[in-house]
């Protein structure tokens, strides 16, 4: 038997794979309310910790962290200035801490 053969043999052949069908709801699981999100999709406005289980966001002059686990939401930087935005969010992969930068430069 040759080799383009054996091959077209073993993809004619039908093999036991089970498919199970999964269900994917119509509805939110939850709904994020940001009302000072910038509206600009080049910047990186949210970040996800798989680790800690922890949502961040940039609301313009500001970061939250809300915790999926308990519901809590907690103001993680305000630079209290209205020229200032937080552009960008990221978590430093080997910690639980947060890298953000603003237009006027890092503030990490």
């Amino acid at each position: 038997m040759s080799v383009v053969q054996a091959l077209a043999k073993n993809k004619t052949s039908k093999t036991s794979v089970s498919k199970s069908n999964r269900h994917i709801s119509q509805l939110p699981e939850r709904i994020l309310d940001a009302p000072d999100i910038v509206d600009d999709y080049y910047l990186n406005l949210l970040d996800w910790n798989k680790a800690s289980n922890q949502l961040a966001v940039c609301l313009a002059q500001s970061v939250y962290l809300w915790n999926a686990q308990t519901g809590d939401t907690t103001m993680l930087l305000d630079t209290n200035d209205d020229d200032v935005i937080v552009t960008s969010i990221a978590w430093r992969p080997s910690e639980s801490s947060q890298r953000f930068d603003s237009d006027q430069g890092n503030k990490s």
